[in-house]
This record gives C-alpha cells, sequence and structure tokens, in this order.
C-alpha cells in the first residue's frame, strides 16, 4: 500500500469526503449529503491536486480511502468510529 504524507487540511477534507461517501450509502437519494461530497472532492482537486476518492474496504476497526494525488495511487486508513460519527 501507497501510504501518503499529506498536509492535515488534506487529511481532514479526505475524511470529511469519506464520512460523506458512508451517508451516501446509507441515504444514496439524500441530496444535501450527494452536494456537499461534490464539493469536497472540488475542493481536494483544485486545492490539493487529489482525485479519483473511492472508499474501499472496512476492515473490523478501519477504513481504507484511495485517491490520486498527481497521478500517483495513494491510501489513507481512518479509524471506523471516525467515519461512521457523522451518522
Amino acid at each position: 500500500m501507497n501510504e501518503t504524507t499529506l498536509s492535515m487540511d488534506a487529511q481532514l477534507f479526505i475524511l470529511s469526503w469519506a464520512q460523506l461517501q458512508y451517508a451516501t450509502l446509507l441515504s444514496p437519494t439524500d441530496e444535501t449529503v450527494s452536494t456537499a461530497k461534490r464539493e469536497v472532492a472540488n475542493r481536494l482537486q483544485r486545492d490539493f491536486s487529489t482525485t479519483e476518492l473511492q472508499l474501499l474496504a472496512r476492515a473490523e476497526s478501519f477504513y481504507t480511502v484511495s485517491f490520486k494525488e498527481r497521478e500517483e495511487t495513494k491510501f489513507l486508513q481512518f479509524p471506523a468510529d471516525e467515519i461512521e460519527s457523522l451518522i
């Protein structure tokens, strides 16, 4: 796995995106969540050159998010309770 050294701001935006993606999985027709997720993804692309975000998997205690930063695929892991805390 290609771990990354992103700025704390970028990591927090990716965490926010992952929380919103999780919320989308629970309520796929919620336009407010979909709009917020798009806005966070746009900000990540504009400010941090981060694209192609994917919430890959939930292990027992964490989620893995993949993304591209300047065309290089990278991964971050977040504790499950942080991802699921939005709901």
